[in-house]
């Protein structure tokens, strides 16, 4: 009997990783659907918050940090305008001297499982992960006001007061005092602090814990320069390394990520990369930005783009049909995951492939190929897996 993961093995060993990873890994991959939490009044909020004050002071006390003060004097005049640069994705170069076929016939003994290097191995280099910073623990005492869908998941977050952004033309004054007022509202820190968690409890990875500070900043503030200047205060609270820049009328995000990520702008500073990340409806493209030179006094780490699993977002499936040998085949994949991936950044491709075939990927391969595959030898179904690979999708 053959199992899924023996024809995976297969995969590999067929030389095909690439096309086949590249087309399974974004379309198929899936999750269990997470829980929608309900709306509460305030007082019960008001009531958690002061137990978890009581219970946890210590840890929150260097959750708000003391630098907070510091930094706001460095925003008040470290300001200048930067360049703005971008990447492409470095060509492989064509061999001088082509490659030949190695016509001698292959013996199955040859085929040695578990030789074959990961993708993460063939980089050459080990990829530091993102983990969650020291002195954060889950508090299940949080209640909710209002819910955002977040990929088909129903994330709850707590309306807090907070103070808007001063009218009038943005100026560095204007963005420091924002920071300072939002920095030292407990309640609204409280509310990110809980974001947070919920983050690495899904399995979101760092871009999706920005992606989810998005959505979540309308809950505090419809102005989209107030929402922005949210966001990445909430990542220097949770100690991740952003800034903010202005041009005329409107404020960037920048973010510092830990590979490279290819065809966004960004600027250099302090000999860091701080990539360009637009909201909604804002240039993906500028030439120069003016932002603050100097860093926060605290250790901020970079973002991490490594999937090490599948988010866990809720099933919303679809189908893709393929043909292979005048036969259809329905593959199933979580149209939710789809969508949260096609939201990423360009990087390398060793970024997206940690993660395994989620279970409704395999039961739609192992529905086409076991009954297929059984009668062959190993051999003759590498060559069926390789057939279908090339003929049954576009390469």
């Amino acid at each position: 009997m053959i199992s899924p993961a023996q024809i995976i093995n297969l995969l590999l060993k067929s030389k095909i990783l690439f096309g086949f990873c590249l087309m399974l890994g974004f379309l198929f991959a899936v999750s269990k659907p997470g829980l929608a939490q309900g709306d509460t009044l305030k007082s019960d909020f008001q009531k958690s918050f002061d137990e978890f004050l009581k219970t946890s002071q210590h840890d929150f006390q260097a959750f708000k940090s003391s630098n907070d003060s510091v930094f706001y004097e460095f925003l008040e005049q470290s300001w200048t305008e930067f360049k703005l640069l971008k990447d492409v994705r470095p060509g492989i170069p064509k061999p001088v001297k082509q490659p030949q076929i190695d016509t001698k016939p292959i013996k199955d003994k040859e085929l040695t499982p578990g030789t074959r290097k990961t993708m993460l191995q063939d980089t050459g280099r080990q990829i530091q992960f993102q983990m969650v910073p020291n002195g954060y623990q889950t508090h299940n005492a949080v209640k909710t006001r209002s819910n955002i869908d977040f990929y088909g998941l129903k994330i709850g977050v707590y309306r807090t007061e907070t103070i808007p952004l001063s009218t009038g033309s943005l100026s560095k004054k204007k963005i420091a005092t924002f920071f300072l007022n939002n920095a030292e509202n407990d309640e609204l820190l409280y509310s990110v602090y809980d974001l947070f968690n919920k983050s690495s409890e899904k399995n979101l990875s760092g871009w999706g814990y920005i992606r989810l500070l998005q959505e979540a900043s309308s809950v505090f503030f419809q102005n989209l320069n107030e929402r922005i200047l949210f966001t990445w205060t909430a990542l220097i609270k949770t100690g991740f390394d952003a800034k903010v820049g202005y041009d005329q009328d409107d404020i960037y995000l920048m973010v510092n990520f830990d590979v490279p990520v290819y065809y966004k702008s960004y600027l250099v500073n302090n000999n860091k990369k701080y990539y360009l990340i637009p909201f909604k409806g804002q240039k993906k493209d500028k030439n120069s930005i003016t932002s603050y030179q100097a860093d926060y006094p605290e250790k901020l780490q970079t973002v991490s783009l490594i999937i090490r699993k599948n988010p866990l977002l809720p099933i919303k499936e679809k189908e893709r049909k393929l043909y292979h040998k005048n036969v259809k085949i329905n593959i199933g994949y979580n149209e939710n995951l789809v969508n949260f991936y096609q939201s990423y950044p360009d990087c390398e491709l060793s970024v997206y492939y940690p993660p395994p075939l989620s279970d409704i990927a395999l039961e739609s391969i192992d529905r086409y190929f076991r009954s297929r595959l059984l009668p062959k030898t190993e051999i003759e179904q590498i060559n069926f897996i390789l057939d279908f690979v090339q003929t049954a999708m576009a390469y």
